[in-house]
């Protein structure tokens, strides 16, 4: 799928590879929307991790492939959980401080100002998901384990971010993914009645992304040619 939209963009479009961004962050969830009585999900830091490829077209647009994990862990004095979760997501962002910035090019030698450092990404997509239950039980367990849970995701998420270098910027991410046909609670120990738009979580996460092809030039590098 990603090779395909790739090769879209070459045959309408040269592809700028100074607009091309990788990204990777850490952080945490909460707000799991579906659990069984009396299991909760730990907050704590470190347990999501989120990797992204980003391309910025002309017109302030974005298309991005991301992936996730999130590792399921239960709170302190609650019963065990221990799942993984899995997400790929391909969708369309926008730049809001592209609005405005001026589309001059700067003059040689001086110095990017606030607005041409700082951005702020909303995103939407779409992809597929995997829970995977790893618990372990007894030999002797006597209810059904539910191993694993397939289902799409709908994922929208709020991005600013602020250039430190020529190529790094750092940025702060905030994001709700809701499921469709999410079959099990987040504790892979219940069922669900009405699983077409059931479950759903929150994200919070800090990190870096990086643009491997940028030129010497402050700002987002020459565009000779892009997408319309």
């Amino acid at each position: 799928m990603i090779c395909g939209l790739f090769i879209g963009l070459q045959t309408h479009a040269q592809l700028v590879q100074e607009n091309i961004r990788f990204d990777a962050g850490v952080g945490s969830h909460f707000l799991h929307g579906q659990l069984a009585n009396n299991y909760k999900i730990s907050a704590r830091p470190w347990n999501f991790v989120n990797v992204g490829m980003s391309y910025d077209t002309k017109r302030k647009y974005i298309i991005r492939f991301e992936t996730a994990m999130d590792m399921n862990r239960a709170e302190k004095g609650t019963p065990e959980i221990w799942t993984d979760y899995f997400r790929g997501t391909l969708g369309l962002g926008y730049d809001f401080m592209q609005t405005f910035k001026s589309n001059k090019r700067p003059n040689p030698g001086s110095k990017a100002g606030f607005k041409e450092k700082f951005r702020l990404d909303a995103f939407m997509g779409i992809g597929v998901s995997v829970m995977v239950n790893k618990r372990r039980y007894p030999l002797d367990y006597g209810d059904r384990v539910h191993s694993m849970d397939y289902m799409m995701n709908v994922t929208w998420a709020l991005t600013p971010s602020y250039k430190i270098a020529n190529n790094f910027s750092v940025f702060a991410r905030t994001s709700f993914t809701a499921h469709i046909r999410q079959a099990y609670t987040f504790d892979m120990n219940e069922g669900r009645d009405n699983p077409l738009f059931d479950g759903g979580f929150m994200n919070a996460a800090i990190g870096v992304s990086y643009r491997p092809f940028s030129s010497t030039r402050i700002g987002r590098g020459p565009r000779l040619r892009s997408l319309d």
